[in-house]
């Protein structure tokens, strides 16, 4: 155990930011429908709601992981994941991929 003298203190917390509570809101407005309406509708329209979101968090990645080499970042983990993505997708929806080689 490390000596008492060596251990720091937490920072203090950040109050939430109520400005941006609007934004917030408009936003799940809009994103809670089509989100049900890509799960009612499967298929195609989930796929494409999954690649738009793993696009979106790729670009978020790699402006924080390599500030000045994002797009080399963003290239590698969007491609590697929506790959994968796809791979499963293909794997195991009856209609499009082979579920059941």
């Amino acid at each position: 155990m490390a000596a008492p003298w060596l251990m720091t203190p937490l920072p203090p917390a950040k109050q939430f930011d109520w400005s941006n509570l609007a934004i917030r809101a408009a936003s799940a407005l809009v994103l809670v429908p089509a989100t049900v309406a890509a799960v009612w509708f499967g298929a195609w329209p989930f796929l494409l709601l999954i690649s738009v979101g793993v696009a979106l968090l790729a670009i978020e990645w790699a402006g924080m992981t390599a500030p000045k080499a994002p797009i080399r970042v963003l290239s590698t983990v969007l491609v590697g994941v929506l790959a994968g993505v796809f791979l499963i997708y293909l794997r195991y929806v009856p209609q499009i991929g082979r579920a059941h080689v």
